[in-house]
């Protein structure tokens, strides 16, 4: 305050002393300064309110599994939907992959394969993103949860941008195990969407589009012809995807405000999904945290059948739903 002070002593004389022109000159210059600074304030305690539809059309594409949560603490927006995540228009997209980073090992069915519709400024998406990468260093090796942003434009689907991260670890170097992969520990979700956090933090996204990472090849050695285990690794999945978007969007200063999870539905989806993201979400973040511990110690032990006393395998029973 006295170094404005001082420095007023000094400008109010010089206003004074000037022609009566230069006296309107800096009359009108003030007014817009104090105007801006009045408009900057303003917009800083009271931002505007997000529509709690990302773009118009957004629900003609996306079923939603939980009604849209706006965060009391931060405004920032929750959705999440059954879809097509190559649907989605306006965010920016989270796409799993090796730890190569080799664009073309990517399944018929994978989330990699869905975008191969799309082009960058008329070329095909893929053809793009590999451009884009040899601009820099490839990554190469990288672990698990290991982020590359690459920013869109003229998107076919008007995608701001992409963050690849890394969620499977190739079997080996010989040719013959080329695709395939190491099982990647259901522990492993909750480093790989810190990763992806900071990422999007780091790159001042706001909107975030995120399929159910680690529920594809990342698990597919465990989960292969076994329906009702993917059925609960996929609900696992979306739980703590859910409770860690949770955690992000409440945060004031988070520049993420808004957050979408793509659940893609089969056949075999889980029909309780919405009752358990319902009685999930209820918890407080100390039970969410706990819930979600019990439910990979469980899950984990539903994957590798025990012996009972009598030696015939049998495999013990998952929790189908979060405390009431």
């Amino acid at each position: 305050m006295e170094k404005v002070w001082n420095a007023l002593k000094v400008i109010i004389p010089t206003i004074l002393a000037s022609p009566p022109l230069a006296k309107g000159v800096y009359l009108m210059t003030a007014l817009f300064f104090a105007m801006s600074v009045a408009t900057i304030a303003y917009y800083y305690f009271n931002p505007p309110t997000l529509p709690d539809e990302p773009y118009a059309g957004f629900d003609q594409k996306f079923k939603e599994i939980l009604s849209v949560t706006r965060m009391k603490e931060s405004g920032g927006l929750l959705h999440v939907v059954y879809g097509n995540i190559a649907d989605v228009k306006n965010t920016t997209v989270v796409l799993p992959i090796n730890e190569e980073f080799d664009l073309m090992q990517r399944g018929p069915r994978s989330v990699l394969a869905a975008f191969e519709p799309h082009s960058v400024t008329g070329v095909p998406f893929y053809d793009w993103v590999d451009n884009e990468f040899k601009k820099l260093p490839k990554p190469i090796g990288k672990g698990i949860g290991a982020c590359r942003f690459v920013k869109l434009q003229n998107e076919s689907n008007n995608l701001n941008g992409a963050i690849l991260v890394v969620t499977t670890r190739n079997l080996g170097t010989d040719p013959k195990l080329y695709g395939l992969y190491h099982n990647t520990p259901i522990e492993g979700l909750d480093q790989i969407l810190d990763k992806v956090i900071q990422e999007a933090q780091k790159q001042k996204i706001d909107s975030l589009a995120i399929p159910l990472l680690c529920s594809g090849y990342a698990s597919i050695s465990i989960t292969a012809n076994n329906p009702s285990l993917k059925m609960k690794l996929d609900r696992l999945i979306t739980l703590g995807t859910i409770q860690k978007l949770e955690e992000t969007l409440k945060d004031s200063s988070s520049r993420v405000k808004r957050a979408m999870v793509v659940v893609f539905p089969t056949s075999n989806s889980d029909s309780s999904l919405l009752n358990d993201t319902l009685r999930f979400t209820s918890l407080s973040k100390e039970e969410q945290v706990k819930f979600i511990k019990q439910e990979i110690e469980a899950f984990k032990v539903a994957a590798n059948p025990v012996q009972n006393t009598k030696g015939v395998s049998e495999t013990p029973q998952v929790s189908t739903s979060p405390p009431q």
